[in-house]
């Protein structure tokens, strides 16, 4: 080693960090290269609600959500130092990704060699730019990944001096992942049993006095949330939301189409990145074997947790697994490292730069063009095929050219990112129709909810969103809102745009009133229609 640290005597090891680098350094550069991508819906949501929430407004007013409010206050920091677009939100994500780079890195670092660690680093980096897990989309299992690994990590501190704010902190961080999504309540338990416990050798006084600390530290979040909604009088509706409604969203899929799921998606996110999903299993495997206990249950038991966050509820969406991702990549360098250590002393010098060779090559195979060639608009359509999200900003600038900041907008669709983009509040809060489509015992009540709401603002805009994915109907979901609006808005509204959407060519815009009779080619448009005078 010279005087920076760096091992300049060693080749195989300066490979190593070269390589690891090199990942990590072009990660960043293709992250740059698309920070224009088009945001999509669950982007769109929380830029909607940050938009709103640096207005003076709060959650869940004019817009409802099973989702905490974590997410958006994110968003609400990062447009206030970036600004309202695609790219700011972007622009917090890079920032977002590589402090989550770092953390794996000062995580592996318990139980890995610098080399090791540093591999892990750049498997996490690749592992989570990937398309398939829509990497370079800023949804809130980025955050949970940082505010996780934030309070593991201090948990993981053997400070004595000042063990007791350490705990603390670390339930505070553990209390925030819960704010970003609620999925990650699994990592407070995992906290308790794989790292309070063990740290306390069984010691039950040592333990409970550590929990109460942690657990203190880790309500603190929800309840400053609870107190601040419920002084803004929109408690009721959170609690509804996040509670009831989240609850019963949860409970609506049956174990086998979630299964189903969880095959289709895995196939394709484990096939892009094989060699480090081998790695991991090959780290299990050897753990289980040989493993040192304090290595064995910590691993473990995190890939574990992490498994179950990604499990909830049984969607298994491609962005659910960037929460199994830093495990998976800290299990690929534990592997490196072990197999390394069996080779010979040459060739399992070479291990560690190996792997990563390997992991690039099959990642620049699968996705070659996603990284380098494609537009930003390119890959939002290539990835969520025919959803408006490239044609969103256009639609969205003919809507604020023809409005004012007072007018309201409503959306017949899933479709936020438009009322962002245009920076108008909506008519309704219900932005997304799923939950109104869904069969469920609140539907109902959210169908008759939105016709209220826009028949009693009248809206001076309503977009209709023709596209599946917008919607999502399914057998038996009540067509109350749909024949309403049939019905609805030719009496009271005129047409004034529409926007063909096709998978394999530019969309065609039609601004004014349409010709009679006429009738879209494409399966996916959107109907801009303006309150009659």
């Amino acid at each position: 080693m010279n005087k920076t640290g760096l091992p300049m005597n060693n080749p195989a090891k300066m490979a190593t960090w070269a390589i690891a680098l090199l990942i990590i350094v072009a990660s960043v550069i293709v992250r740059v290269r698309l920070l224009g991508v088009p945001i999509e819906r669950d982007e769109g949501e929380y830029a909607y609600m940050a938009q709103l929430l640096l207005k003076g407004i709060p959650p869940y007013t004019s817009a409802y959500t099973m989702k905490l409010p974590g997410v958006a206050l994110i968003y609400t920091g990062v447009m206030a130092i970036f600004g309202q677009s695609a790219a700011a939100i972007h622009i917090g994500l890079a920032l977002t990704n590589i402090a989550n780079v770092t953390l794996v890195y000062l995580l592996g670092r318990r139980f890995l060699t610098v080399e090791s660690a540093f591999t892990a680093a750049a498997f996490y980096a690749l592992l989570s730019l990937s398309q398939t897990v829509l990497g370079i989309f800023a949804h809130a299992t980025h955050f949970v990944v940082l505010f996780s690994l934030l309070g593991i990590s201090l948990l993981s501190q053997p400070l004595k001096k000042y063990h007791a704010a350490i705990v603390f902190l670390g339930g505070i961080c553990l209390g925030m992942a819960v704010l970003m999504k609620q999925h990650a309540a699994i990592m407070i338990i995992f906290a308790l049993a794989f790292q309070l416990w063990p740290q306390n050798s069984g010691n039950k006084k040592l333990f409970t006095r550590d929990c109460s600390v942690f657990l203190a530290g880790a309500v603190i979040p929800y309840a400053v949330v609870a107190f601040w909604l419920y002084h803004a009088g929109v408690f009721t509706n959170f609690w509804f939301w996040t509670v009831k409604y989240a609850g019963a969203y949860a409970a609506s899929l049956s174990l086998a189409a979630g299964l189903n799921e969880f095959a289709r998606q895995f196939g394709a996110i484990a096939w892009s990145n094989l060699p480090i999903w081998l790695l991991a299993v090959v780290g299990i495997v050897k753990l289980c074997r040989k493993g040192l206990a304090s290595e064995k249950q910590f691993l473990i038991g995190y890939a574990a947790a992490s498994l179950l966050m990604v499990s909830q509820g049984l969607y298994f969406r491609p962005h659910y697994f960037i929460l199994l991702l830093p495990p998976i990549a800290i299990l690929g360098g534990y592997a490196a490292q072990a197999l390394s250590r069996l080779l010979p002393t040459g060739p399992g010098k070479l291990l560690l730069p190996l792997a990563m060779v390997m992991a690039i090559g099959c990642f620049y195979y699968f996705e070659s063009d996603y990284l380098f060639r494609l537009t930003p608009q390119e890959v939002s359509r290539k990835i969520y095929g025919t959803n408006p999200f490239p044609e969103a900003p256009v639609i969205a600038d003919f809507l604020k050219r023809q409005t004012t900041g007072e007018d309201r907008i409503a959306i017949l669709g899933s479709e936020p990112e438009i009322l962002f983009y245009a920076d108008r509040i909506s008519a309704t809060g219900h932005i997304y129709m799923y939950g109104l489509m869904e069969n469920n015992r609140y539907s109902g009540l959210m169908q008759s909810q939105l016709i209220s709401d826009i028949e009693a603002t009248k809206p001076a805009y309503i977009v209709v969103v023709n596209n599946s994915a917008s919607w999502l109907l399914r057998e038996g979901s009540l067509n109350k809102v749909l024949d309403w609006g049939d019905s609805y808005i030719p009496l009271r509204y005129d047409e004034v745009g529409i926007v063909e959407i096709f998978s394999d060519k530019p969309a065609r815009y039609l601004w004014g009133e349409t010709p009679a009779g006429f009738v879209p080619t494409a399966e996916s448009f959107v109907a801009i229609f303006r309150k009659r005078l």
